[in-house]
């Protein structure tokens, strides 16, 4: 085919490609305007989701791309067939017995010149075979990295004659530094930015791993450090450049008033592009770092500096110039004379500088005479004319009007995925996640929300109708929020409803007048009653004691008195039991389960089945379903007749009924005049600048009114900090000291595992965070909660999509919102900061209001299908979208700020197991926090909003607890907290100590046990957290008293010995004596010490299964586990198989699981999961 050029009407002859008859792309699609080039058959998907040739793995796909490439190789060089044969085999047999194979240094510099040369977005091919290569693959360090950077720049820079160049380092390697020079980007307090702002992420990323410029300091021309990773199972390290080795142009222009403009405002760029994050693979191995160099055309720095998205800096110039860049002033055409000279500053700087650079026209004339030499050479060479074409005077260009074809070859260059977006300590590897393509069906789905039934049913007199008393206890918010939504329904039909928490509503009182209670509840812990539900726990407990006294005073017989008169104590309440909850712990919905049988023995009549609804299976959905019969029940009832007898009128309906009646055949259709927006609060100000209250704190502090703790340290566990445990494993005196736990199992073997071969990174950060908390009293295996605050980021990101002003005085006027958080938060910036969930995703209710701001009717469509919450709402939430990202997702959405801030949930408070003990560390509070960060399936990287808001507080002191001063430091943050007792984790005999009880009372009580009790204690992560509290407690304890010596064992799961949270601590404590060691063995498990090894705790165990045994049922043991949910669970049945092996009866598995649950049931057995 010809390739014709409309300008100089000629036309070059090729040869090439054609996708289809008709000479189109992809079927009559073209995606040639696509930033990233499309994905090839060949390709497959990474979990970013972006294409990734660099996990392939496939021997033949490798071998078939050697061999081509080594047949062209041989062309080039001249090979002899023997040579060429012998070459192959030997790559074959490399490729069979590795996967792999290593390119000469010869077949890497040819390979690098072919990727430049096949690269169709670069105009500078014309000098490929020019290409110097470096082979640096032998780097083993960040700072090998480094040094051979420095070196690569001095080459290529060469006193300004600037060199075509390429440094190839391992396969494994990887530059963060998208180019070895890039100006970093600050965002301020008010949302601004300083600097270019294609780089804010990675300045981000480089902040994160230590770099910083002090606040006064920080220009818009701060150059980034350097940041290397020679391996990707070892930390990156950050390197600034000397200054010889940062060549800068600063511009100039010889028109004296252009000068005097571009001089005022500082204008500079880099002498030279090192492009860094590009990969290239050569005969189908693929290297990913390999820096390139070359030279600037003049028009990529014109739009580096006057992009919108990049410096712009022609409104700027054109204040100076005195120049119209208005839309009014468009004909002028003053924008293209500021672009144009600006361009032609460029030049005429490095000229002056005799630095090497090209103009458009010539480089345009370069690449045409070097696609005629490869029509003639090999028929063809791909380009990307959008690329291609220079950005000014396009028209003018030979390039504008030549016909080209855009296709890949190999070898090329590849793009990749920023690495910060996969680095592990900035977020966790999600596990492969295939998500399956759903149909958009056209047709409307069943109807979600029936807000308004039968209108025409008219309001009966207020005083005749029966109660509805809708209950709810939440941890997070979420039975709360379904609450309120049932209540929404059942008020246009004119029911008389009252919302209130279920500790709140009285079920024993004299008054039997009927009522209806709807009940939804979530579950804490251990199938225990949440915040707000814990009193009527306690009395569900008591009636069920009194109930099985009576039952096993009589046997069967229920014909007893007491029994009888029990059983009709409720027979005034109708109720319905909602129970939220998540499958994944083993007592899923266990306190609504406790409340639905409790009601039923004790006379209750149910309205509808009790419903669970599973946070892992369309819980929304349930819901709904269930809030449907309670509908339908309640009309049946006829409720607004004061004569009805509601036990005689139940209309169980069966957990399978449909709400909606069989005998229609008409699918509901979901309409925007279903959903009501609610009554809003109107936004009013009283032009009061909200002043900080110096009051000081009284208790007691709830989530209401929790304490400001001042952050007194704030320290990263994960690393170096905790290698000093690791030689205890290494000296046979402390191996024999392990060796003896007890004069019954001295034959048992403690042997530390080894860590010679331990990695030193660890893929997640892990701080010791410590609050001053002065007077204050807790137990070991408390909780504290924190209430996070939202981030500067998510806060502007709101007020914009809003459409306000982020330097508006009003954000910090006092406001009429301010009653929503009882005028404690008083203000739009502290509401958004401090009351209101900016991270967590829209639910389905909330969705379908939001709908209706929405100006698009298709997107109006799209989220009220979100607001069902079915199988696309379930995968759209696999994102973890927050309500920002929907905001930008949906962007016809023109939603006032203070509508929004009264549909959003509050912030909920985040618990963590207190890992201190207050005796041992008196005005003190100390946590562990494992720092969140979530990779989704399509690559977006989503933070937890607690673990990384206590990341960033600013602490008082540093690790010594030297006081921090600095003239830029900030004051030490303040959290938000409060206690929460955990009696269901405490050490044995604790259960019942109060919180103000003082170190020599505690001797006079059973709190004495805990030193004369054996106890087995499994640790998983920072699920050490609640174990460092109860050794500190016990060291208090044991200064007091006498000592008793009994069996107390520390297993602890890590990934490496790195990852072995208070090794010092612990190590101190293997150190004592045998007489007063507090702990008898410490046993760590590394999952990860040794490559391609996995041990976990459970399968250790097995190891000491006699010790185990002998521990837990001959000496009576306590047993603590601290973990995820599944390590629990794990552990919890690696103690059962080890109670079935050791047991002289050989027990079957469920007689070993029932001994398990009896332990559990008497206190014996203890966890606390996380998930």
């Amino acid at each position: 085919m010809k390739l014709k050029n409309y300008q100089t009407n000629q036309s070059i002859k090729v040869t090439g490609p054609v996708s289809n008859l008709h000479q189109d792309c992809r079927h009559q699609v073209c995606t040639s305007t696509l930033m990233s080039l499309p994905a090839y058959d060949d390709q497959e998907r990474s979990e970013s989701q972006s294409y990734d040739e660099l996990q392939r793995t496939s021997s033949e796909y490798i071998f078939k791309e050697a061999y081509e490439f080594l047949s062209m190789y041989q062309t080039a060089k001249g090979l002899s067939v023997e040579s060429f044969r012998a070459r192959l085999d030997a790559i074959k047999f490399e490729i069979e017995s590795t996967g792999l194979y290593a390119h000469t240094t010869a077949e890497i510099e040819y390979g690098c010149q072919l990727a430049w040369r096949n690269s169709a977005r670069c105009i500078n091919r014309l000098y490929w075979s020019t290409l110097e290569v470096l082979d640096k693959r032998n780097i083993t360090s960040n700072h090998e990295m480094f040094v051979i950077i420095c070196d690569h720049l001095r080459m290529a820079y060469n006193q300004g004659v600037l060199k075509a160049t390429i440094l190839v380092m391992n396969r494994e390697a990887r530059l963060w530094s998208t180019q070895y020079l890039r100006f970093a980007c600050y965002q301020e307090l008010n949302g601004s930015l300083i600097g270019d702002p294609m780089n804010q992420e990675l300045t981000k990323a480089a902040m994160k791993l230590g770099w910083n410029k002090p606040l006064k300091e920080r220009t818009q021309w701060d150059l980034l450090p350097i940041i290397v990773q020679c391996d990707p199972n070892l930390p990156p390290s950050w390197f600034e450049l000397p200054e010889d080795l940062r060549p800068i142009v600063f511009l100039s222009h010889p028109d004296p008033t252009y000068d005097a403009a571009m001089k005022s405002l500082g204008l500079r760029w880099i002498a030279q592009p090192f492009v860094s994050d590009k990969a290239v693979e050569i005969g189908g191995i693929v290297y990913k770092c390999v820096p390139f160099s070359g030279w600037f055309m003049e028009t990529e720095i014109g739009r580096n500096l006057c992009d919108i998205q990049r410096y712009n800096i022609i409104p700027k110039l054109a204040a100076l110039l005195d120049l119209d860049v208005t839309a009014a002033a468009n004909a002028q055409l003053n924008v293209d004379r500021i672009y144009v000279e600006v361009n032609a500053a460029i030049l005429h700087s490095f000229q002056q500088a005799k630095i090497t650079i090209v103009d458009h026209h010539t480089a345009a004339a370069g690449f045409m005479k070097f696609m005629r030499e490869e029509a003639k050479d090999r028929g063809n060479t791909p380009a990307d004319w959008v690329w291609l074409v220079p950005p000014i005077s396009s028209g003018m260009s030979v390039l504008f009007h030549q016909e080209m074809l855009n296709y890949v070859v190999r070898p090329r260059v590849i793009d990749q995925c920023d690495p910060w977006t996969y680095y592990q300590p900035f977020q966790m590897y999600c596990n492969d996640v295939k998500i399956s393509h759903i149909r958009r069906n056209t047709y409307f789905f069943k109807v979600l929300r029936i807000a308004c039934i039968i209108i025409g049913l008219a309001v009966r007199a207020q005083k005749k109708q029966i109660s509805i008393h809708i209950l709810y206890a939440s941890t997070t918010g979420i039975a709360k929020s379904y609450a309120e939504q049932i209540r929404k329904r059942l008020i246009p039909d004119g029911y008389r409803t009252t919302l209130a928490e279920l500790d709140a509503y009285s079920f024993h009182r004299e008054d039997k007048t009927q009522a209806v209670t709807i009940i939804i509840t979530s579950t804490f812990g251990q199938g225990n009653a949440p915040e707000g539900g814990q009193q009527l726990e306690k009395w569900l407990k008591k009636k069920m004691n009194e109930i099985d006294r009576c039952m096993q005073n009589q046997g069967v017989n229920f014909s007893h008195l007491s029994y009888s008169q029990l059983k009709k104590s409720l027979q005034w309440c109708t109720y319905a039991v909602c129970a939220i909850g998540s499958s994944a712990y083993p007592s899923f919905c266990g306190f609504g389960k406790l409340i639905d049988r409790v009601l039923q023995l004790l006379g209750a009549h149910q309205l509808v089945p009790l419903v669970t609804c599973d946070a892992l299976h369309f819980q929304y959905r349930t819901f709904d379903e269930w809030t449907q019969k309670i509908i339908v029940a309640l009309k049946k009832l006829d409720l607004h007749n004061c004569e009805t007898q509601l036990h005689q009128q139940i209309p169980l309906l069966p957990s399978c009924s449909s709400p909606i009646s069989s005998a229609s055949n008409i699918e509901p259709q979901n309409s925007l005049a279903t959903f009501v927006r609610p009554q809003y609060i109107p936004l009013n100000f009283d032009g009061k600048i909200d002043e900080i209250s110096t009051t000081q704190q009284v208790g007691p502090f709830t989530k209401d009114n929790p304490y400001n703790a001042v952050v007194l340290k704030n320290i990263e566990l994960i690393g170096a900090f905790n290698s000093q445990y690791d030689c205890a494993a290494e000296s046979p005196e402390t191996r024999q000291q392990l060796a003896t736990v007890s004069d019954t199992i001295q034959n048992e073997s403690f042997i530390l595992s080894e860590c010679n071969e331990a990695r030193k990174d660890e893929y997640h950060s892990v701080r010791l965070i410590v609050f001053e908390t002065v007077g204050w009293s807790y137990c070991p295996g408390d909780h504290v909660c924190i209430l996070p605050e939202n981030t500067i980021e998510n806060i502007n990101a709101i007020i914009l999509a809003c459409g306000w002003q982020l330097e508006s005085k009003l954000l910090s006027d006092t406001c009429s919102l301010a009653c929503l958080s009882n005028n404690k938060y008083k203000t739009l910036r502290e509401i958004l900061t401090w009351f209101v969930d900016l991270t967590s995703a829209p639910r389905p209710d909330m969705l379908n209001i939001i709908a209706t701001y929405a100006t698009n009717t298709n997107e109006q469509r799209q989220i009220m299908d979100l607001g069902k919450g079915e199988r696309f709402y379930e995968n759209w939430l696999n994102e973890k979208p927050t309500i920002i990202d929907m905001l930008n997702q949906f962007g016809s959405i023109k939603i006032p700020i203070e509508d929004l801030i009264q549909l959003l949930p509050p912030i909920q408070p985040r618990y963590y197991s207190i890992s201190s003990s207050n005796f041992y560390y008196p005005n003190q509070l100390h946590i562990t926090v494992s720092v969140v960060t979530n990779r989704t399936p399509k690559g977006s990287v989503r933070e937890g909003l607690c673990s990384n808001y206590l990341q960033r507080t600013t602490p008082m002191f540093s690790q010594d607890y030297q006081k921090i001063f600095s003239p830029h430091s900030q004051k030490p943050s303040k959290v938000r907290l409060f206690i929460s007792p955990n009696s269901y984790f405490r050490l044995p005999g604790q259960e019942s100590l109060t919180s103000h009880m003082m170190p020599y009372e505690i001797t006079k009580v059973d709190s004495l046990l805990p030193l004369n009790s054996p106890i087995l204690m499994f640790a998983v992560g920072s699920g050490i957290a609640p174990f460092r509290s109860f050794w500190q407690e016990m060291q208090t304890l044991q200064r007091l008293c006498s000592y008793v010596k009994v069996e107390r064992i520390l297993f602890i799961g890590v990934r490496t010995p790195n990852a072995l949270l208070f090794a010092k601590e612990l190590q101190d404590i293997i150190n004592e004596t045998n007489d007063r060691r507090l702990l008898t063995a410490i046993i760590p498990v590394y999952s990860r010490a040794r490559p391609g090894t996995k041990k976990y705790i459970q399968e250790v165990m097995s190891e000491y299964k006699h010790m185990v045994y002998s521990i837990l049922i001959q000496q009576n043991a306590y047993i603590y586990i601290c973990g995820s949910i599944q390590s629990c669970l794990d552990i919890e049945s690696a103690l059962a198989s080890i109670i079935q092996l050791c047991h002289p009866n050989k027990l079957t598995q469920l007689e070993a699981m029932n001994i398990i649950k009896q332990l559990a049931e008497t206190g014996r057995l203890r966890k606390d999961m996380y998930g």
